[in-house]
């Protein structure tokens, strides 16, 4: 198991990614674009296959991706809900502090 998984590796998620690495934590990474894990295929970061198996491998989810509304997306549209149960999520998304709360 990862200590952290980081989704969406845009310019904040690869700048979080790697700095969890250069920390030296164990970090699993996925980004809905293949291209985007090129980067991590020869470092010490975990590739996940897909969203379930990034989110099931941590215990710690850091959420990179642009706003609540796509999270919530993402989440439905993987059945992810269901397995974050007992795990941190850390949402770094743009977004108003309403919709910080009314996120689930």
């Amino acid at each position: 198991m990862s200590d952290i998984t980081v989704i969406g590796l845009g310019a904040m998620g690869s700048a979080v990614a790697n700095a969890f690495l250069n920390a030296g934590h164990a970090t699993k990474v996925w980004n809905r674009s293949p291209e985007r894990l090129v980067a991590y295929q020869n470092s010490a970061a975990v590739c996940a296959p897909d969203p379930v198996a990034a989110v099931t491998g941590s215990p710690v989810i850091a959420v990179c991706i642009d706003d609540y509304a796509s999270t919530s997306r993402m989440f439905e549209e993987f059945g992810l809900g269901s397995h974050l149960r007992d795990r941190t999520l850390i949402q770094f998304s743009t977004g108003t502090p309403q919709e910080a709360r009314d996120s689930k």
